[in-house]
């Protein structure tokens, strides 16, 4: 006769097997939790990006996905074949390395320990289970591209393009650089101001263009003291047409009276009698001038021609005096000024003269 279990043993063993079931089912939970954890993970991300783009030498699709919205200043071709040429994906590795940002995860790539770029994976609003983010391409920095950066300088309201594409103001890394003429400029009147633009990472030397707003295409020159390239001003022909007489005429009379070879009031007529450059005119020492007893002006000529405001103006005079003196060479002085002028009383008039440097 089988011996009936108590009711404690009864009771003991439905505990006991509940608890087995709950732990169960509570294993199960905490591995689909774990694998919905795992699955949304950075490093799967970064595993994927540098498969795909690195070891495939596909850096122009790398710089599309990280950026879709660039304006592609550079050709896939002319990126992927330069990256096949720089790079042995043989000798690539990556790692994780800190990131400023909580939500993103930073990875660095190198080629014999050489860092060639960072690529970052940052959350999405895409979730999978248990509310786990998947994380995306956001950002990537190359630093083995062969050309490197180019930084432009522009007026404001000109237009930059780099290989025949526009630039965008997200390239932007300073506004309202004041240039030299902000230093003349009358009260209530602005002179020319700059746009900085920086692009990085250019494999190939591009090609720059600057057109201001009238769609006039204007110089751009590199200063090679700072590796700063500067666009100039569409200048007014215009104006030039219309005043560069006027100013040859007012530039040569200075100049003359500059080497004690005619009267201030020959000048004066020239200069805004309201102007620090009037009183500067007349104080002139121009009798310490060297010797001579006859003068030549030749050379002359007025350009760039630049209007600021109404009646407000600015130009460029160049021209070449020599100075004669009987038994002695010719001494010869080139000059180059810009003239600031305004008007007046309806009359054009110089208020500054700076040298052009």
């Amino acid at each position: 006769m089988k011996k009936k279990l108590s009711s404690f043993f009864k009771i003991y063993i439905g505990v006991m097997a509940g608890l087995v079931a709950l732990l169960v089912v509570a294993a199960v939970v905490l591995w689909t939790v774990l694998d919905a954890y795992e699955t949304t993970r950075p490093k799967h991300v970064a595993e994927e990006v540098f498969n795909k783009y690195f070891l495939n030498s596909d850096i122009a699709g790398l710089m599309s996905a990280a950026d879709p919205d660039s304006e592609g200043f550079e050709s896939a071709e002319t990126i992927n074949s330069a990256a096949k040429e720089l790079i042995d994906t043989e000798k690539l590795k990556y790692f994780a390395v800190t990131s400023d940002d909580k939500n993103s995860a930073k990875y660095a790539v190198t080629e014999d320990n050489n860092r060639i770029a960072y690529f970052t994976v940052r959350k999405t609003d895409k979730k999978g289970k248990y509310g786990f983010e998947f994380y995306e391409l956001s950002d990537a920095e190359i630093f083995f591209a062969p050309y490197g950066s180019v930084t432009v300088r522009v007026p404001d309201n000109y237009t930059l393009f780099v290989n025949d594409v526009p630039v965008g103001d997200k390239y932007v890394t300073a506004s309202g650089i004041e240039g030299d003429s902000c230093k003349y400029m009358p009260e209530g009147v602005e002179g020319v101001k700059y746009k900085e633009y920086k692009l990085s990472g250019l494999f190939s030397e591009p090609t720059l263009k600057v057109m201001s707003q009238d769609q006039q295409e204007v110089a751009v020159t590199l200063d090679k003291t700072n590796n700063i390239y500067t666009a100039a001003l569409a200048y007014d022909s215009e104006l030039e047409t219309e005043m560069k007489d006027y100013i040859i005429k007012a530039a040569s009379v200075y100049t003359a009276y500059m080497s004690n070879d005619a009267k201030f009031t020959a000048v004066s007529k020239y200069l805004d009698s309201s102007a620090e450059i009037y009183d500067r005119a007349r104080k002139s020492e121009v009798y310490w001038v060297r010797d001579h007893n006859g003068y030549k002006i030749s050379n002359e000529k007025a350009s760039e021609f630049y209007k600021y405001a109404d009646g407000v103006f600015s130009c460029r005079v160049t021209l070449k005096e020599t100075l004669t003196r009987p038994g002695y060479p010719n001494h010869t002085e080139n000059i180059d000024i810009v003239l600031y002028c305004r008007n007046v009383d309806g009359k054009t008039l110089i208020y500054d003269i700076v040298t052009n440097s």
